[in-house]
């Protein structure tokens, strides 16, 4: 991302939380009916991946909000993302990285590890090269935590697929592309 697209996602994030109405009424929907939220973030529901993103680009402060922000992001990372979605959880990533949070650093390497794309990995290897030493040291660590998610997941994946009768593991047969 650019400076210019990192200015104008901390300028909609003021935005949100200074001007629109329905943002106090969004949190609380989430906060009061957050098991079933979470529950449709998993399932891919548009609307509750779109509330979930909503919490996690104001960034809120408060009692609990760190756990739900976690938890969030763990079902974001596994869910089946929208394109405008996975760009607005690659800027949460990016804005984790810039002003961190305790306990939200590896849950965002993950969310990054589920919507890695060039753009991002661009934005963190910039961020990651920077001479903002502490800064440069979130990116990397955010880098290498999201790549090894990946290939974590990549693996399980391999493991756990479906072979036909025959075929795959013990029966003599080897998985097309392994």
């Amino acid at each position: 991302m650019t400076a210019a697209r990192l200015d104008t996602v901390d300028a909609v994030r003021a935005e949100v939380r200074r001007v629109d109405e329905h943002w106090p009424t969004q949190i609380h929907g989430l906060l009061a009916h957050y098991d079933r939220v979470a529950a449709d973030v998993a399932r891919s529901d548009a609307r509750a991946v779109d509330l979930a993103l909503v919490f996690l680009e104001a960034d809120a402060v408060g009692f609990g909000t760190g756990y739900i922000a976690e938890e969030l992001m763990h079902r974001l990372a596994h869910a089946r993302l929208r394109d405008a979605h996975r760009r607005r959880a690659a800027a949460v990533v990016v804005h984790r990285v810039r002003r961190p949070r305790t306990r939200l650093l590896r849950p965002a390497a993950r969310l990054a590890a589920g919507v890695w794309d060039d753009e991002l990995a661009a934005t963190l290897g910039s961020l990651a090269s920077g001479e903002d030493a502490p800064l440069a040291r979130r990116a990397r660590w955010l880098v290498a935590h999201a790549e090894h998610c990946r290939r974590s997941w990549d693996g399980a994946a391999i493991a756990t697929r479906q072979y036909p009768r025959g075929a795959g593991r013990g029966m003599g047969g080897t998985p097309s592309g392994h």
